[in-house]
């Protein structure tokens, strides 16, 4: 956004305001919202209104209220929160990722809400997601995170954590995502990148696979389902030589394996 800005679009957005095809006008009504340009009200309040709310895309209904409310229309607030307690997932989900694009402060308490209240996991998240943007270095918050019910805000909190320094109880949170397969890959991505090497290293060494595991997952028809090789691969940034007897026993009971 700061690129773009710094190439002063704004003559050929308005232009393109005019043009006959509807998604390029409601891409442009959008964009000139996130430079905070006006222009393109009119055409997001015919996208707000329009008889197919066209969610699930960037040019939905819901992405339309937002950028509305985020030029100072009043009133679209007030419909996203109500989106927010939809009983449609999709309708929940939309206007959680709209406000999220047009994050701002005065979304914090229909967020903090959402997020403390008894909501469905999809807009926690994303409520939660919110909320880091616009505090990304508020540390209450973070560790509040920390202790979720949710391993994606968990994860997230970990996050945020790690990108503003080493921190013992994130890391804790990522190592035992990490033995989790569905959170494996992002948790040992980020450990990887942003954590401890020593404790990360001990931790992936810990998750290699055993000989039963490879000739399980042989048989199967799903690729790498429990991310061993994000395991490995883990071990392979670290450039953790200790793990290297493990990984030639590995391939020494398995040498029909490509």
């Amino acid at each position: 956004l700061e690129a773009l800005r710094r190439l002063r679009p704004q003559p050929v957005l308005t232009k393109a305001l005019g043009d006959r095809n509807q998604w390029v006008r409601a891409f442009a009504a959008l964009i000139l919202a996130r430079l905070g340009d006006v222009s393109g009200g009119e055409e997001l309040i015919r996208m707000a209104e329009a008889p197919d709310p066209a969610f699930g895309t960037i040019v939905s209904r819901h992405y339309a209220m937002a950028a509305l409310h985020s030029l100072g229309r009043p009133g679209y607030l007030a419909q996203l929160a109500a989106a927010l307690q939809h009983g449609n997932q999709r309708v929940r989900v939309d206007a959680a990722l709209a406000m999220r694009s047009f994050a701002g402060p005065s979304m914090y308490d229909i967020w903090n809400a959402t997020w403390q209240r008894d909501s469905p996991s999809d807009v926690r998240y994303w409520a939660f997601h919110g909320l880091t943007a616009i505090r990304d270095t508020d540390a209450e918050l973070l560790r509040a995170g920390l202790v979720d019910r949710e391993p994606a805000i968990r994860l997230k909190a970990a996050q945020r954590l790690l990108a503003i320094g080493l921190d013992s109880m994130s890391l804790d949170v990522l190592e035992r995502l990490a033995a989790e397969p569905a959170w494996r890959n992002l948790a040992l991505n980020t450990l990887a990148t942003t954590g401890d090497s020593r404790r990360t290293a001990i931790v992936a060494r810990s998750l290699l696979p055993k000989a039963a595991d490879l000739a399980r997952i042989n048989v199967g028809s799903v690729y790498d389902p429990e991310y061993w090789l994000t395991v490995i691969h883990t071990l392979e940034i670290l450039k953790d030589r200790d793990a290297v007897p493990a990984l030639d026993a590995l391939l020494a009971s398995n040498p029909d394996s490509e």
